[in-house]
């Protein structure tokens, strides 16, 4: 049980941490609005709902607060 869930989160993050790149290379190809348009289409995927809103406002809110 704790071995599936194990992987169920690594994939989990895998999955987040490759919309995130790809959401850096759209952003810096087609600036930000082409960076989360990009992302979006990608969160439609797998999981279209809370968790890819979160990622999406947790990572502005990251951006934020570098710049």
């Amino acid at each position: 049980m704790l071995g599936r869930q194990g992987a169920r989160q690594t994939g989990g993050a895998h999955w987040a941490c490759t919309v995130h790149t790809r959401y850096m290379y759209d952003t810096r190809v087609n600036g930000v609005q082409g960076g989360l348009n990009g992302a979006l289409a990608r969160l439609r995927g797998p999981v279209e709902s809370g968790l890819g809103s979160c990622l999406i406002s947790l990572h502005m809110n990251l951006t934020n607060e570098r710049d």
